[in-house]
């Protein structure tokens, strides 16, 4: 009968934390808060998921340092990292009603941060400062309406831009020699982005309707949907 009572007990403090935590939960979700509602939601149904911001950051860098030479090499690049400010902040705020144009993040003019910042996720580029305020900055994402980005795919320059809820590159011919799988890059043509930061890989090539060229589908390196933090470059003035 003890040994019930106990066990009784137990079960009961497990469903009180259960609730408060599903409040907090529930809490953060309503007022915004997409980061830390993410972080809940992450710990209560996979908590193997979480991942410390230090060891993410780290990790980060590790990769990004190892790309850059070797994109360096490729592209024959004549910058490295050492050439740019490097900042980073977390998300704190993203409306489902934009979820594909723009985020907020929780550094600003107070940080820094300003407009001409480019904005990476752990794996790849995802968007750019557009404005700032005191405390933040709103990024408008490389999937967002009428945006285009110039881009390298091999040796051929080209134009990403978004249709419908999809990356598509248009204006492809045989002589770009481009293939299902070829990295898609930035290509510094414009300046916005510096040249080759990875944005994702050639997902699959149609015929236009017309009959006349090809049209590629691209999917992004990086996550979209699932970003905590981001990291921040912006070239040095010389």
């Amino acid at each position: 009968m003890q040994k019930r009572r106990k066990k009784q007990k137990k079960d009961d403090k497990l469903l009180i934390l259960l609730i408060l935590f599903l409040l907090i939960f529930s809490y953060f979700e309503v007022t915004g808060d997409y980061r830390l509602g993410g972080i809940l939601r992450d710990l209560l149904f996979n908590p193997t998921k979480v991942i410390e911001p230090s060891n993410l950051l780290n990790s980060f860098n590790d990769d990004l340092l190892k790309e850059n030479n070797e994109l360096k090499e490729i592209l024959k690049i004549d910058y490295s990292l050492k050439d740019f400010e490097i900042k980073y902040a977390t998300v704190v705020e993203r409306n489902n009603s934009f979820w594909l144009n723009e985020l907020t993040i929780n550094k600003g003019k107070s940080d820094g941060v300003d407009e001409n910042y480019v904005v990476l996720g752990e794996n790849g580029l995802i968007g750019r400062v557009i404005s700032s305020s005191l405390t933040t900055s709103k990024i408008k994402l490389i999937t967002s309406d009428n945006n285009k980005v110039s881009v390298k795919i091999n040796n051929s320059n080209k134009i990403l831009e978004r249709k419908d809820n999809n990356l598509i590159i248009r204006g492809i011919n045989t002589k770009d020699k481009i293939k299902e799988g070829d990295k898609v890059l930035t290509s510094g043509l414009s300046d916005k982005y510096p040249e080759g930061i990875i944005i994702g890989k050639i997902e699959n090539i149609e015929k236009e309707d017309s009959g006349v060229g090809y049209f590629a589908y691209v999917s992004l390196e990086q996550d979209i949907d699932d970003l905590h933090f981001v990291i921040l470059l912006k070239r040095k003035d010389k």
